[in-house]
């Protein structure tokens, strides 16, 4: 009978139906003490209810029997396209717990970081959520400086790194962004990771998009604006990434710093030598 009871469980709508199937698979699941339920309801041949078995999963990881060999399910599924998002999911929630313990947190960051290295887009995407989140708190930031720092060190193209990079520049402070500020460890290269970003194709527009922020939320206070474009002048003059400079410009266009200089052209005039100024325009149309 598991095999049609588990399909039915698995297919009811609602957050009240929901929360009850979690509850019942998983006293299923712990009575019995093994994780036979959870790896069948991981194949193709089920409903595909994210929600529901990421829930179960995390009831799984905390539960002192099983949580070890419910640790091993996430790791394994965390580099498959079928279920990396739904590690993703399941990890999110357990770092976002209150009461996470510094053991689960470590687990949980080795199989985002495993899920945002399978190569799969929609796993790197839901990754770079995750850990925007993290990037809200202390030790979150922490965290992600390590993985900045293990991809930097790896010289990976892509990955957890590049998103926990991305994170981090979402990290709150004042008009100064975060990572242009004195606080960020010196083995954190941003110039260069910045660079590697705006150089990739595929991940250029979620920099562009957030240095566009940076500069925007700069532009009130010239002192600020002044030393967030001094700061990202030179990374704008690496090799490769000429046509990513030109679409931050473009993205720049109506961003004015203390009511009078236009950002774009602000960068415009620094950035592209006055010889050449004749011979290449700025496209002000993105499209």
């Amino acid at each position: 009978m598991r095999d049609p009871l588990l399909k039915w469980l698995m297919s009811g709508d609602g957050s009240e139906a929901s929360e009850h199937v979690v509850d019942a698979i998983a006293a299923l699941t712990l009575r019995h003490g093994n994780l036979n339920h959870l790896v069948q309801l991981g194949t193709q041949t089920y409903p595909v209810q994210e929600e529901l078995l990421s829930a179960l999963l995390v009831q799984a990881v905390q539960d002192e029997h099983i949580g070890r060999q419910a640790w091993g399910i996430l790791y394994g599924w965390a580099s498959g396209k079928e279920r990396a998002t739904t590690v993703v999911t399941a990890c999110r929630q357990v770092l976002n717990s209150p009461d996470v313990t510094s053991s689960q947190a470590r687990m949980a960051m080795v199989r985002l970081r495993r899920a945002a290295n399978s190569g799969h887009e929609s796993a790197w995407s839901e990754a770079v959520k995750a850990f925007v989140e993290q990037a809200q708190h202390p030790a979150g930031v922490a965290r992600l400086i390590a993985e900045v720092r293990a991809w930097q060190q790896s010289g990976r193209s892509q990955g957890a790194g590049t998103a926990a990079f991305l994170a981090l520049m979402s990290v709150p402070g004042t008009t100064t962004p975060w990572l242009l500020s004195d606080e960020v460890p010196s083995e954190v290269d941003v110039k260069r990771a910045l660079q590697d970003l705006l150089g990739d194709i595929a991940r250029a527009p979620d920099a562009i998009n957030r240095l566009t922020a940076w500069i925007r939320q700069s532009a009130a206070d010239p002192d600020t604006y002044a030393r967030v474009r001094d700061g990202l002048l030179p990374v704008l003059r690496g090799q490769k990434i000429f046509k990513a400079s030109v679409s931050l410009m473009q993205a720049l266009e109506h961003v004015s710093v203390d009511g009078e200089t236009n950002a774009a052209n602000d960068f415009w005039d620094r950035l592209v030598d006055p010889r050449v100024r004749t011979v290449i325009q700025l496209n002000r149309d993105p499209a």
